[in-house]
């Protein structure tokens, strides 16, 4: 089984700096820009659960456009990807027999569905077992959640990928979790 490469081995390639500095407990912010209407693929439409997927890896057709933006102590890294290979969103929000409000939003790069070059897989994920915070299960509303209400388990994710570029070549990557302090979802019109 693989294991992740410590900071500033030949291995570790980060958009956050050189690898010479532990990032662990670095603040930071992610967002997702897209519009999960433009997926391909309804995966699910009721009344507690709506999901849209597509992307190149997929059998479903295109997923939709989308630009992520990370910081990390200060450094920002940013990616528009026009054809991803993944992109999927999701809203669930069950009363019973037992309550949970989440949501999702997954993003792939192209890149990812062959072993060269590029390649970031990123993805909020953030849910409640106590308290709703889902108005409804429309892509199209605004919303501002604090971790007060978020359950702890409710993270982001951002992996990097800038190899192998051909046969043989080093691959190199970093990735990291992070909590999630506040939440917003946002529409513009």
């Amino acid at each position: 089984m693989p294991t992740t490469p410590p900071f500033g081995s030949g291995s570790y390639a980060s958009p956050f700096g050189n690898g010479d500095v532990s990032l662990v407990g670095s603040p930071y912010s992610m967002t997702i820009t897209t519009n999960p209407s433009l997926n391909s693929f309804v995966e699910s439409d009721t009344p507690t659960y709506h999901s849209t997927y597509g992307g190149t890896s997929t059998s479903v057709g295109p997923g939709a456009p989308y630009t992520i933006t990370v910081t990390v102590n200060g450094v920002t890294f940013i990616q528009t990807e026009p054809i991803p290979a993944f992109n999927r969103s999701y809203l669930l929000s069950v009363r019973q027999p037992n309550f949970m409000d989440q949501v999702q939003q997954e993003v792939n790069s192209n890149a990812c569905s062959w072993s060269y070059g590029l390649c970031v897989v990123t993805y909020i994920l953030a849910w409640s077992l106590n308290t709703p915070f889902l108005r409804s299960l429309d892509f199209n509303q605004s919303l501002n959640v604090s971790d007060r209400v978020l359950d702890p388990g409710s993270r982001a994710y951002f992996a990097f990928r800038i190899g192998p570029y051909a046969p043989a070549s080093i691959q190199q990557y970093s990735s990291f979790y992070g909590s999630i302090s506040d939440l917003s979802i946002k529409h513009d019109h």
